[in-house]
């Protein structure tokens, strides 16, 4: 399992410094399995549909179309995973398109954070998802 998120880890990073605003979504996806396919062999299946949303698309749940144009500006939200031996990543990040954030968008990235983190914080054997639900709201 951690050789398979190792390889999203590198594939979002690699997704991240190729995308420009004027590209579609469906090309940031294709970035993310050509890096998996073509630097770690890993074959042609895919966990899960990818998820390449920029703007309105971002808020859309479980969007799958990948067809927009990337605006100058926008944050882009890409949840994607790679396959490896039968074991599964799912990863899902959110990121300026242009490579910065505006300043509202960087205070809506660092609230999320802090409540990851401090979710991440909580996780130990024998701690209920709810209580960490609650507390990442």
């Amino acid at each position: 399992m951690r050789w398979a998120s190792h390889i999203a880890a590198e594939s979002h990073v690699h997704v991240m410094q190729n995308a420009k605003p004027g590209m579609r979504e469906s090309q940031l996806e294709s970035f993310f399995v050509f890096r998996g396919q073509q630097d770690y062999y890993i074959g042609r299946v895919e966990p899960y549909l990818s998820i390449c949303g920029c703007g309105p698309t971002a808020a859309t749940l479980h969007y799958q179309d990948n067809d927009k144009t990337i605006i100058d500006g926008q944050t882009m939200l890409t949840d994607q995973g790679h396959s490896f031996h039968h074991y599964c990543s799912d990863v899902t990040i959110s990121w300026p398109v242009n490579g910065r954030f505006t300043e509202k968008q960087a205070q809506i990235y660092n609230i999320v954070l802090r409540a990851a983190r401090a979710v991440f914080a909580k996780l130990a054997p024998g701690v209920d998802w709810i209580d960490c639900h609650k507390l990442a709201e």
